[in-house]
Order: C-alpha cells, then sequence, then structure tokens
C-alpha cells in the first residue's frame, strides 16, 4: 500500500472513532435520561444523573457492552492530537469541543440523604418531608451564592450555581402531594419529568407560600444581634418555627401553669451580680427542640397530612399549657424489647424529676410475644416479666396523670422513648442535641460517653453481675447533663457553636447570661416580624438581580400584605383568569433573573385540574432557559402535606 493510501486509512480510521465517540456519548444521554423516567414514583428513591466525565487523553477508544446490553463509554481520544484534515473531520472536532464546552459549564443539582428521604418514591412511614424554608434557602443561594446567610446544604448541593441563567419558580396552589399519588396517570409529563420531595404544608400551621418564602432573616445590620443572641441565624429562624408550628399541632392554651418551688441546685451555683435585661428570660427555652429538629431527628409529632406516621399514637396529655421559666423537667428513659411485630417495644420505664427523684418506675409486658429481649442491651430477661401485668395503655394513662400541662420532657435521643411509649409531647430537650463533641450535628455521642466527659461519671458499666442499661441511671445522667447546661451556658458542650469540652479544655468555664427575647415564647405574636424584616426580594436587588412576581388576583392580597417583598419586586402582576397569568408569567420567566408565577386552582374543577396543571408546567418549564433552574410547588393544605420539584433544564444539545 502506498504511504498516501495508509494516510487516508488513518484519516478515515480516525472519523469512525469519532463518530463511534459521539454515538458512544449519545446513547449514554438518553439511556441516563431513560432512567431518571424509570424511577420516578418506584419503590427506591431515585439519584440526580451523574454528568459525562470529561474526555482523557488515550492512545485509543474503545467501548463495550455491559450484561444489559447498554453501551459502557471505557476510554476516550484525544482530538487535539489528530492530523486536522477535511471539512468532515473537522466538523466531527469542533461537535466534541462544543459538547465538552457544555460539560464545564453546566450547574449542577443533587440531593444529599435529608433530600432523598423527602423524595415521594420514599414509603410514607420512612418519609422525613422537607420545610419551604429548605426551598427558600435554594432559591437564596442561586441569587446570592456564598452571601447567603444561610445554605441549602441541609438537603441538597448545587455546583457552580453562577452558571444559572436564570430561575422559575412556579407554584400551583390547591394541589399536593394526594394530587401526585392518586391520579399520577393523568399526569404523564409530570410525573415522568420530575422527582418531586414532600413538603410540610405552610397551612399546617397557619402561614402562607408567599410568606414563607419572601421574609427571611438577613438584614446585614442585624445578623451581628442575631448572632450574638442565637448563635448562628439559622437558630434564629428554627426558633420562629417552634411557636408558629408547635401550637399548631398540639392542644396547647395561652394558660400557663403555676410554677412549682425551684429545688435546690444540684450544682454549685456562681454568684451573678449581672441584671438581666428586661423583657427577656431563660436558657430553658432556648433548648426546646423546634419543629424543623423534631421532624428531622424523627420524633413523633402530629404532621397534617402524614399522621399515618403517628397511627394509634397518644398525647401526653388531653391540653397542654404554655411553657416557661418555671416548667418542671421530667427526664425519662425506656428499654425496649424486639417482639414478633418487628418492631422494638416498652418493657421498662422511669421517670425521674429534677430533684433526680424516680417519680415513676415500671416493667412493661408487651401485648405482642417477645423474639429477642435484648438483654446485653435492655438488661431484661424473661424471668422479670414473669409476673409483670402493666400494658402499654397503663403506662400511658399514668404519664397521662402525672405529668403537668407544660413538663418539660428531658432524655437522650428521646425520640427512641417516645416511640416505645407511643405518646407525643410538645416540649423536648434532648441531650444528642444540646451536647455536640463531634463537630457534625448528624454524628450523636453515646450518653456514657457525654456522662464521662461532663459528669465525670461512669454509667452503663457491664460486668458478669450487671447486664444491660438501667433507666434510672440513664435518666439521671440525662437530666444532670440538662441541668449543666443550664449552669454552664448555651455554648457550653457544644464544638459547633465554639463551647469548650471538659475533657479538651481543662479551663474553668464561666458561667454565661445566656437568653432570649420573650417574643419567642409561645403566646406571643412577635416573633421575628420587628428584627427579621429582610426579603428575598432585597437580597436579589443587592446582588442587581431583578424579579418577577405574577399571581392570580385570589392570592394577590397574600403577597401585598408583605410589604418589604413586593416594593423591591422589579415587576408586579395580577392576572384575572389563569391565561392572563400564564402570559405574564412567561414574559417574567424570560425578562427576568428570578420570576414567581402563582396561579390559583383550588376552584378548577377536578375532571380539568389535571390538564391545566400539565400545560401550567410545560409552559413555565419550555420558557426557563438553558441552564436555568426550575422550581415547581405544590403547597398542600391543612390536610394534605405539599410536594415540590427541583431541576435544572438543560441546553438542547444534551437533553437528547
Amino acid at each position: 500500500m502506498s504511504s498516501e493510501n495508509k494516510r487516508r486509512a488513518r484519516i478515515a480510521s480516525k472519523k469512525r472513532k469519532l463518530n463511534a465517540l459521539l454515538a458512544v456519548t449519545d446513547l449514554n444521554d438518553s439511556d441516563g435520561k431513560r432512567r431518571k423516567v424509570e424511577e420516578n414514583f418506584t419503590d427506591q428513591p431515585s439519584k440526580p444523573n451523574k454528568p459525562l466525565r470529561n474526555f482523557k487523553s488515550n492512545k485509543n477508544f474503545k467501548s463495550k457492552t455491559n450484561s444489559n446490553s447498554k453501551p459502557v463509554l471505557v476510554t476516550s481520544i484525544n482530538p487535539n492530537k489528530l492530523r486536522v484534515e477535511g471539512d468532515e473531520y473537522l466538523a466531527l472536532k469542533a461537535r466534541l469541543r462544543e459538547r465538552k464546552k457544555l460539560l464545564t459549564q453546566q450547574p449542577k443539582f443533587s440531593l444529599k440523604s435529608v433530600g432523598e428521604n423527602a423524595l415521594l418514591s420514599v414509603e410514607k412511614e420512612r418519609r422525613i418531608p422537607l420545610f419551604m424554608s429548605d426551598l427558600q434557602s435554594l432559591m437564596l443561594y442561586c441569587t446570592v451564592g456564598g452571601k447567603t446567610p444561610y445554605y441549602p446544604d441541609r438537603w441538597c448541593t448545587l455546583l457552580k450555581w453562577n452558571r444559572l441563567t436564570n430561575v422559575v419558580c412556579l407554584v400551583l396552589d390547591g394541589l399536593g402531594t394526594n394530587f401526585l399519588e392518586t391520579r399520577k396517570d393523568e399526569l404523564p409529563w409530570i410525573t415522568s419529568k420530575f422527582n418531586f420531595l414532600e413538603v410540610v404544608s405552610p397551612s399546617s400551621y397557619d402561614a402562607t407560600v408567599a410568606k414563607d418564602l419572601a421574609l427571611i432573616p438577613i438584614s446585614q445590620t442585624q445578623i451581628r444581634k442575631l448572632r450574638d443572641d442565637f448563635g448562628t441565624v439559622q437558630e434564629a429562624v428554627m426558633k420562629n418555627e417552634v411557636w408558629n408550628t408547635v401550637k399548631a399541632m398540639f392542644p396547647i392554651t395561652n394558660r400557663k401553669s403555676t410554677p412549682a418551688p425551684a429545688p435546690p441546685p444540684v450544682f454549685p451555683v456562681t454568684e451573678d451580680t449581672s441584671t438581666p435585661v428586661e423583657g427577656w428570660t431563660s436558657l430553658k427555652l432556648r433548648l426546646l427542640m423546634n419543629v424543623r429538629q423534631l421532624v428531622t431527628e424523627d420524633f413523633p409529632i402530629p404532621l397534617p397530612g402524614v399522621e399515618e406516621h403517628v397511627k394509634g399514637y397518644v398525647f401526653t396529655r388531653d391540653e397542654y399549657h404554655e411553657v416557661h421559666d418555671g416548667s418542671p423537667m421530667f427526664s425519662i428513659d425506656c428499654e425496649m424489647c424486639f417482639t414478633e411485630r418487628g418492631k422494638n417495644e416498652l418493657t421498662r420505664i422511669c421517670m425521674v424529676n429534677e430533684n433526680l427523684e424516680v417519680v415513676y418506675h415500671s416493667y412493661v409486658k408487651p401485648e405482642s410475644r417477645i423474639v429477642d429481649y435484648l438483654t446485653r442491651y435492655s438488661g431484661i430477661t424473661a424471668e422479670h416479666l414473669v409476673n409483670v401485668n402493666t400494658r402499654l395503655k397503663d403506662v400511658q394513662a399514668d404519664l397521662k396523670r402525672l405529668l403537668p400541662p407544660d413538663a418539660i420532657l428531658v432524655g437522650q435521643s428521646l425520640n427512641c422513648d417516645l416511640k416505645a411509649l407511643e405518646m407525643m409531647h410538645p416540649y423536648v430537650i434532648d441531650t444528642s442535641i444540646i451536647f455536640n463533641i463531634t463537630g457534625n450535628r448528624f454524628r450523636k455521642t453515646k450518653l456514657s460517653v457525654l456522662s464521662s466527659i461532663f459528669l465525670k461519671k461512669q454509667i452503663q458499666v457491664q460486668s458478669h453481675v450487671v447486664v444491660g442499661h438501667s433507666p434510672e441511671e440513664d435518666a439521671k445522667a440525662a437530666m444532670d447533663l440538662v441541668k449543666l447546661k443550664l449552669k454552664e451556658g448555651y455554648q457550653f458542650g457544644d464544638v459547633l457553636l465554639g463551647g469548650r469540652i471538659p475533657s479538651i479544655h481543662e479551663e474553668k468555664i464561666e458561667p454565661q447570661n445566656d437568653c432570649i427575647r420573650k417574643d419567642f415564647v409561645p403566646g406571643h405574636d412577635l416573633h421575628l416580624k420587628s428584627r427579621l424584616v429582610s426579603t428575598i426580594t432585597k437580597t436579589a436587588k443587592k446582588a442587581e438581580k431583578t424579579v418577577s412576581l405574577t399571581v392570580s388576583e385570589s392570592k394577590a392580597k397574600t403577597y401585598e400584605t408583605l410589604e418589604n417583598f413586593t416594593s423591591e419586586v422589579k415587576v408586579f402582576q395580577k392576572g384575572t383568569d389563569h391565561k392572563d397569568v400564564l402570559e405574564k408569567g412567561k414574559t417574567g420567566a424570560v425578562e427576568h433573573d428570578f420570576s414567581i408565577t402563582h396561579l390559583d386552582l383550588s376552584t378548577t374543577p377536578p375532571e380539568k385540574i389535571c390538564k391545566r396543571a400539565e400545560k401550567f408546567c410545560k409552559t413555565m418549564y419550555s420558557h426557563t432557559s438553558s441552564n436555568g433552574l426550575f422550581i415547581l410547588i405544590l403547597p398542600g393544605s391543612k390536610e394534605e402535606t405539599g410536594a415540590a420539584a427541583v431541576t435544572i433544564v438543560r441546553p438542547p444539545q444534551l437533553e437528547n
């Protein structure tokens, strides 16, 4: 073969390789898209598609087929090393260059474990919904990036936020999770396009989508004050959620119980000569878990729309009073055995008061047959339950009788104890939350370790005589830890707040006069209104981003009451009907960096609602630019939890 023929053969071979490379990448794209569609509404949480890897330098290109006959990219070639000859070859090279550039500029959105646990594809019993504030934090991050006062990294990851071209938010009022799950066959485009997350409905705690998305605690002049008072801005926001939501879910009246006489201090109290500021109250209320924490930590609460999580559970009281500084604390610890019901059931309980006196202690015989006594943990054997006639319902009745209406329950990972009791309580202090020595909120330290470090006491010590835990010992240790925290201050024992750990920092830790304002106490209506006046539109304006708001007339008043929000909106439009709202919303999405289109479908006839929902979603999605973020919110109602979907609109070259 002549040298010219060899040269032509080499060029032809290179063309074939490039064509094969493009074919394989196209197949990978279409296969990934198909898998994403199949994952919607399945039994397993779906995972975001992984971006294609950048092409690396290799001399050879090979493709092979796996067991499912799906093309797999093994290696690739570097077009820069090929000799540029012929128009066809140059065109192929240009396509690869363009594709690589698109991939490097593509913003990427993915869910963390918290987000995956909220997917509708997860079983209801295991699903943990997000909050509307979680969506707000994502919108803020998309707007100002690292300048946001709090991040969406609790539940998701967004890479290359500055590559986003616009953010389009569509709210369809009157729809929720039940609508998606019962009529998904009538929503082929929506259910195939998005992976939906369950969201706590603002209606369940007498709030609105407008308020939850608009108002944020990011006033630059107030951030320092909030950090001084609460440690972090996030905490100030969550403290507001305590009183907004707990009172809506539990039967709490505005009355206060008469404070019981204060017990003698267990620890020596250092004399405090400082005078508390008028209108402030103690640290005890600040340690109470808020609703977001209760949901995240899997506590049994009567969350509207997901009552099946607590089916058969009862309240610890028929009626509660407002909690206050004088409210008594009771520490509870339970031991469980594994039964044929396939779950741990209560077999022993101990409750102590602030004086460390045992006020209730009992063995309990489960209704179901015990399969495993878990003696190595519970310390319980068959002999302990031989003459026991106390049942779970008896314990529930006893606790209802013993606990005051404003009692604060204390414990280590108290969610497990309340689940064993099949009871719900609004006021909780959990030692696994208020003490943190790991530097990670999601890594808990065992009670025995906390007791050893902070109390200098060894508990749960097993020997040939003592096997398993003592609930009395554990309950007393938890109470001692809380009382120590109240003495030493809010930051004490929490490395994330800069607090000292005795075993690490040997210097004496001086008590701190930790307080919070009374407008965070149940029964007060101020909440954060006077202190947290910033809005998402003000943040966008500071970042030189424009915001468009288009709403149905029926929802206009909800936004008009938020003057700080609407005053910073570039365009505020009201639609006379659905068609008018949609047309104006399309314009807002195209012309502005961030747009909200809020349509009210609550009065739409059932036979038309699916068709309209599909149409509205398709329209607004199509008006989201390439590399834009599209957010769909179905707010739900008092009886129905909400749902949300988040996705990045890929460029046409990567959609197919």
